[in-house]
């Protein structure tokens, strides 16, 4: 004994098929001994398909301008920007003597983690800058 695997149908024949089920012309009877298909099944798609009718008519373009764009440029930018700015954040972390990876302090000064600091911020400033202006 075979397994049979479950039949999976197109889109283009469930149209067909739903299609020919809101025509009326036949019973869901004949429409199933035609087709091959459950009629609960052919009820099921033309109850869909009267359902999803009016879906057909809408203008595609509105709904596709709906979304801004926004340009590559100012994402390059923000990108740019928010690299240096985790960068900045790694380095104060370092500075602040929180624990590296192989579990060794560094210990400074607050004035000497200051200083750094903000020549880092200064660094970065700079370079959101100059980023943003390319």
């Amino acid at each position: 004994m075979t397994k049979q695997t479950r039949r999976k149908f197109t889109p283009e024949f469930k149209a067909k098929v739903a299609l020919e089920a809101a025509k009326d012309q036949l019973t869901l009877a004949q429409l199933s001994q035609k087709f091959e298909v459950n009629a609960v099944t052919i009820s099921k798609w033309k109850s869909e398909f009267l359902a999803n009718l009016s879906a057909t008519f809408y203008n595609v373009k509105e709904t596709e301008n709906s979304e801004p764009e926004v340009p590559v440029e100012k994402l390059y930018a923000q990108i740019g920007k928010l690299k240096v700015e985790l960068d900045f954040l790694k380095k104060v972390q370092r500075n602040w003597g929180y624990p590296r990876a192989n579990g060794s302090r560094q210990t400074k000064t607050k004035s000497t983690v200051f200083a750094e600091t903000m020549r880092i911020a200064v660094h970065s400033t700079q370079f959101v800058v100059l980023c943003a202006n390319t």
